[in-house]
């Protein structure tokens, strides 16, 4: 009987804060730390929704820690070593040493300019300048972390009729409870630059090389850039100590599986692999329900590009 009245007292939290009511920030801790120690359901996942957002809107720091924390990725245990937020907004707080270079007073739209300067992708950076809520600062067991925060948005089918048509909130945290209709506020992660040449697989192909001067691997979960270490020849990935010409949608394409290098995946059974035939110019390549997709052939910035609404959660109308 006690634990079903503390479930029902972190839900009628929820309540609140969907009803625009004022919470203290601690309460909304307790109601968050009752509420992921649930079973996952849909009411537990709508609740913890809209606690999340109401703590990164908070006005104490340990409120939005505790909220940037529940935004990591499944599974990637971190200690938050410092949050960059708009300009004005009282709960930003100077970066320590990074390995980006970003200076300890840096505006949240300068660090973001400084990190992807390296990297010519105009789409990509203006949407994350546009788009990014907060930057944090992440200390994870292999080693230090950027966490982009960003909204990601309902595809419009998905919004209540009430709310249809709509305008957008700003993207700034302090506005979070009002993206409720809209989306949802989560995070990914970019690792921290690398200079490599080679991984475990042999050379790094170059467009990589340059975003890993970014950033040597980012993910959030439901996809994944590979690093340097996690680059593999499609004949590791598939098992075979023999290359062997794959299955692909076009009958008279023949392609050995040590001619591709996997490096990214979507967290099912699709990735998108380098098309090394070509080591000067790899294009890209998409592998799905057991074969090699017709078509495609991307260079890696055009592919990058084309990625920008997954990374950054754009809805689609």
């Amino acid at each position: 009987m006690m634990q079903y009245c503390v479930v029902k007292s972190s839900y009628g939290i929820a309540d609140k804060v969907r009803a625009g009511e004022a919470v203290a920030p601690d309460a909304l801790v307790a109601a968050l730390d009752e509420l992921v120690a649930e079973p996952w359901s849909d009411e537990m996942y709508e609740a913890k929704r809209a606690v999340t957002l109401a703590l990164l809107a908070s006005s104490t720091r340990v409120a939005l820690y505790r909220a940037i924390a529940e935004l990591a990725p499944i599974g990637t245990p971190a200690t938050i070593q410092a949050v960059l937020l708009d300009e004005g907004d009282p709960l930003t707080e100077p970066f320590p040493e990074n390995p980006w270079g970003i200076g300890p007073h840096a505006t949240l739209v300068g660090a973001i300019d400084h990190v992807w300067d390296l990297f010519e992708a105009p789409r990509l950076t203006n949407a994350l300048l546009e788009r990014v809520l907060a930057l944090v600062l992440l200390d994870l067991p292999d080693g230090p972390h950027l966490g982009y925060v960003r909204v990601y948005e309902l595809d419009s089918y998905a919004i209540d009729k009430a709310h249809a048509g709509k305008p957008r909130p700003p993207h700034d945290r302090r506005h979070a409870m009002q993206w409720l209709p809209f989306g949802d506020v989560t995070m990914f992660l970019g690792a921290a630059p690398s200079d490599a040449t080679h991984g475990k697989y042999g050379p790094i192909p170059a467009p990589l090389r340059v975003l890993y001067r970014c950033h040597a691997g980012l993910h959030d979960g439901m996809w994944r850039l590979a690093g340097p270490d996690d680059l593999l020849r499609w004949s590791q990935m598939l098992g075979h100590e023999t290359p062997t010409f794959v299955d692909a949608e076009d009958p008279d394409e023949q392609i050995r599986s040590d001619e591709l290098v996997y490096f990214f995946g979507y967290g099912d059974d699709r990735s998108d692999l380098f098309d090394m035939r070509d080591p000067d110019e790899p294009v890209i390549r998409a592998w799905g329900d057991g074969h090699l997709y017709e078509g495609g052939g991307e260079l890696f910035l055009e592919w990058l590009e084309d990625k920008t609404s997954l990374m950054l959660g754009i809805a689609e109308d």
